[in-house]
């Protein structure tokens, strides 16, 4: 129970902290599987967005807790994933 704790702060942690305002929806603890045009580490969700905008093609984005993201070329097979969250254009 205390580490799902957490994890949730740590989530909204990454939503709170991050100005998403080009993107009209987000989705606590999902990921998406497949659809990645490009990945980093040692990135926050801020500096995840602007990497995705510079992508004519990125839909979103999947930021992790750590720091990881993962661009995404679309948004169509969420899944379940503690320490995570899904921007969506």
């Amino acid at each position: 129970m205390f580490i799902l704790v957490v994890l949730i702060i740590a989530v909204l942690a990454i939503i709170f902290s991050t100005n998403v305002s080009k993107y009209n929806k987000f989705e606590l603890r999902k990921d998406q599987v497949g659809n990645t045009i490009q990945s980093f580490n040692n990135k926050t969700a801020e500096e995840c967005q602007k990497e995705c905008d510079k992508l004519q093609n990125c839909r979103g984005f999947v930021s992790y807790s750590d720091n990881r993201c993962f661009l995404k070329s679309s948004i169509d097979n969420m899944i379940d994933k503690d320490g995570s969250v899904i921007f969506i254009k």
